[in-house]
């Protein structure tokens, strides 16, 4: 029996025996079924219109339900042998509510409406209240499984765990360098949400203070007298496994940068070349979000593994036109993804774009270790590029930011550009997508990696609205799936996959749209 997982702002029908699972809080799923093929399917919808007459994709009912019911007639399914259930409209989305009223009562009303005006009879609701709901089609014999959630998210909308941060997150610094830590302290002291309960000079002061203090997160010196971050690193991983940030010099080994990565370390912060209040100013940014990022990350021996089974159809968006890019971005969490994703490419994809800060203290490191396992070219960019090439990956260092650009003669480059991080990170997220979004509309792909934070969420939102193409990794498979779930939970993307099957997906889209053109 197949098993199909249905995110906020998708539809799936089944003409053969299938679960299709869906979790559900201010959100309405329909259910439909014929009573006499034994077809079914459902829809999950966030709001009932988008406001303005158009809500052209399935998060608004007016455009979900009216296509739920042409994909169950596509199966053959008659309109008069159709029976519906419906489920969730929780009233949890308070932040929602108090601006436009209760966003579940209204796509609960949205769903009665339309199956009242197509006849289509109601046979079960579970609707309203203040929790969310877990929901389970057997397409065989109509049986739906649902329950309620333990515990009211006053928040969330589809229920998926969030990696989250503690309320309070404790920080231990080691470092040999008196002023780095005194200025590591400082800034840290400017956040409610970190405390340093200790600094350490060298790894074996660092040792003790783990066992004493019981940090929530290291930050670790790669270079440091008697022994080296990097070893200290597997020591600690083996036996006080903790989210560790690297703390490396501007000239320093991208290749021990690298080591780091592969035993567990999860971001990266240079330390600063020089202490004007500019420089500070940036480095306080950063450390903060990666600080916090890593404090909601689960312990190495607990990472999460994919548990839901998702089968996707590779459906091409009305208004894409081409794919003339691909842009990758994500954070925390990402790189090792990315390598999965990057030796699946075929030598003649579009040119991809890889914006993830994490990569810039280990970039030549990594681009190297990946290049002889990889089909496309990877290069990392350190001047402007007129024309991207088909078969390209190019990697955007981490002292700049990207934007795509548009010429009179309709070809497609690269800008780089100066400036503070944005939102926490460089190079940006939003700043390359943002772009993406204005010069290439109707022809451009985004993948979402494992990442944390807000930068990209607006890019992506973009993107959507302008009728490309957006793929996040599945959330279970991701180390740090915050903005992957804000992705998903606005209804901004169009197919949710493990890293291993996106290369197939963009490539199939790609196609069929070469086939549509000719």
């Amino acid at each position: 029996m197949k098993d199909l997982f249905v995110y906020p702002g998708q539809i799936a029908v089944s003409a053969e025996p299938a679960r299709i699972r869906t979790i559900l809080g201010s959100c309405v799923s329909v259910v439909l079924w014929d009573c006499k093929k034994r077809y079914g399917g459902l829809c999950h919808y966030l709001l009932p219109h988008d406001g303005q007459g158009v809500g052209d994709t399935p998060r608004y009912a007016s455009f979900a339900l009216p296509h739920l019911l042409v994909k169950m007639i596509d199966l053959g399914c008659d309109e008069r042998d159709l029976r519906a259930k419906v489920y969730g409209g929780a009233n949890v989305m308070s932040h929602l509510n108090r601006m436009d009223g209760n966003i579940g009562d209204r796509n609960i009303e949205a769903a009665r409406e339309f199956l009242s005006r197509h006849r289509i009879p109601i046979l079960e609701e579970s609707l309203g209240g203040t929790k969310g709901r877990r929901i389970t089609l057997d397409t065989d014999t109509f049986q739906v499984e649902h329950r309620l959630s333990k515990e009211q998210d006053s928040e969330s909308i589809s229920g998926i765990q969030l990696t989250k941060a503690p309320e309070k997150c404790r920080v231990l610094i080691v470092d040999d360098s008196a002023t780095v830590r005194a200025i590591f302290q400082k800034i840290l002291s400017q956040s409610r949400a970190i405390e340093v309960v200790g600094t350490a000079v060298d790894p074996y002061d660092a040792r003790d203070k783990v066992i004493k203090l019981k940090p929530d997160v290291l930050t670790l010196d790669i270079e440091m007298p008697k022994m080296s971050g990097v070893v200290f690193l597997e020591k600690i991983m083996t036996h006080h496994p903790l989210p560790v940030i690297m703390v490396s010099s501007l000239g320093a080994d991208g290749a021990a940068a690298r080591k780091a990565l592969e035993l567990g370390a999860l971001e990266f912060i240079q330390k600063p070349s020089q202490f004007d209040p500019g420089v500070l100013s940036e480095l306080a940014e950063s450390l903060i979000a990666k600080i916090l990022a890593a404090a909601s990350a689960p312990t190495p021996s607990k990472r999460p593994a994919v548990k839901r089974s998702t089968q996707q159809q590779t459906n091409v968006p009305a208004g894409l036109q081409a794919i003339e890019a691909i842009a990758v971005v994500g954070n925390v969490g990402s790189p090792q993804s990315l390598e999965t994703l990057l030796q699946s490419l075929p030598s003649d994809c579009p040119p991809v774009i890889v914006a993830i800060p994490t990569l810039s203290a280990l970039m030549g490191a990594y681009v190297e270790n990946l290049r002889s396992r990889c089909q496309t070219c990877l290069t990392i960019v350190h001047q402007d590029i007129p024309t991207l090439a088909s078969g390209y990956v190019y990697f955007v260092p981490g002292h700049v930011h990207a934007k795509i650009t548009r010429s009179s003669a309709h070809r497609t480059g690269l800008l780089l550009e100066g400036g503070a991080p944005y939102l926490g990170q460089r190079p940006s997220a939003d700043r390359l997508l943002e772009s993406m979004a204005s010069h290439l509309p109707h022809a451009a792909l985004a993948i979402q990696l494992s990442g944390f934070g807000s930068d990209g969420q607006h890019g992506i939102q973009m993107l959507h609205e302008k009728h490309c193409y957006v793929m996040v990794q599945e959330p279970e498979e991701a180390s740090f799936n915050h903005t992957i779930v804000s992705i998903i939970e606005k209804g901004f993307a169009d197919v949710v996959l493990p890293v291993q099957g996106m290369a197939t997906q963009l490539m199939a889209i790609r196609n069929q749209r070469i086939t549509r053109v000719s």
